[in-house]
């Protein structure tokens, strides 16, 4: 059994858009390949004010689910063109891979041979770090939210 996913039809119509996803259709059809009509959906970017058309697009004769966002390729979609909800998604995913590694890559007790700390460039960091080159990498814990801390030095003023 096959499965292809995220395959993008484009045109400057509703009525385009149909054509091509019966075409698709049909094609696929004949070659022994089923298109789901239930998890297929579409999503419309209308960036022009001036014009709006109307109508749905369908499948088969079974109107399909109009989405306002898609993940395709790594990166959201939005129908307005805003990457704000891209952003946000990344933003988390950096953050969850930096709470995975900090508990190994932080603890002096995990022996170097059973990871690479050097190749991460840890070692690096906490060099730097001991000769008062790095000042800003200790991270204060706030409100739910991480923020940059400040270090300080010996007479209490910002390093």
């Amino acid at each position: 059994m096959f499965f292809a996913d995220d395959v993008v039809l484009v045109d400057d119509s509703r009525a385009g858009v149909n054509r091509k996803l019966e075409l698709w259709r049909r094609t696929l059809e004949s070659k022994g390949f089923r298109l789901s009509r239930t998890k297929t959906e579409y999503m419309m970017c209308d960036f022009s004010a001036t014009r709006h058309e109307g109508g749905d697009v369908s499948l088969d004769g079974q109107v399909v689910v109009q989405k306002d966002s898609f993940r395709y390729l790594g990166s959201v979609l939005q129908k307005d063109g805003d990457i704000d909800e891209d952003v946000r998604q990344r933003i988390s995913a950096g953050w969850l891979k930096w709470r995975q590694a900090s508990g190994i890559l932080c603890d002096k007790r995990v022996p170097q041979t059973l990871f690479s700390r050097r190749r991460l460039g840890v070692q690096a960091v906490e060099k730097a770090r001991r000769r008062g080159r790095l000042t800003s990498i200790r991270l204060g814990h706030r409100r739910g939210r991480f923020e940059p801390a400040e270090q300080r030095g010996k007479g209490g003023e910002a390093a």
